[in-house]
């Protein structure tokens, strides 16, 4: 497997920290609506900081994460860095991972939640929206993993009959 370089090092941490910085603008912009449109008289910490704060992840952070995605998918001979790497599948299973935990710690918090009679709207927005959030990376990065080499799944029925040609 051929070195990976650290050009492509710095390239696959940035992508991946872009897209954290995503997710959790995403999250924190979720959290954010959720108070605001399910307000609590008993909160006195909601306010407009959680939207304000998600958004400014989210203007810097995504379209660079998007840029980033483009640079890595280029094809070959234009730059890019469209060799197999380790790095890259090492920082892929390292977000599976820790979208399995915050998956875990979410469903916890809910059933907790749950079982102590308080399951309001603007807790199931919350716990939905962070659901939301780890299932598209999830899906993004688990299709990411697929062997483009790999042939697709065969189909059901007979294969199609060859045509002959006379002659």
């Amino acid at each position: 497997m051929p070195d990976p370089g650290p050009r492509n090092v710095f390239v696959y941490l940035l992508n991946f920290l872009t897209l954290y910085l995503s997710a959790v603008g995403a999250a924190l912009l979720t959290w954010g609506l959720a108070d605001h449109w399910f307000e609590d008289p008993l909160d006195t910490y909601a306010g407009s900081g959680p939207i304000r704060s998600g958004v400014a992840m989210l203007v810097v952070a995504f379209p660079l994460f998007l840029y980033l995605n483009r640079v890595i998918d280029r094809p070959a001979g234009g730059g890019s860095i469209s060799e197999p790497s380790m790095v890259k599948k090492a920082l892929t299973y390292l977000t599976l991972f820790v979208l399995a935990i915050t998956t875990i710690i979410d469903l916890i918090a809910v059933i907790y939640v749950f079982l102590g009679g308080d399951l309001t709207a603007r807790f199931a927005v919350r716990g939905g929206g962070i659901l939301m959030i780890v299932g598209f990376v999830y899906a993004y990065y688990l299709s990411d993993l697929k062997d483009p080499a790999e042939p697709p799944a065969a189909k059901a029925g007979p294969p199609p009959a060859a045509e002959q040609v006379e002659g």
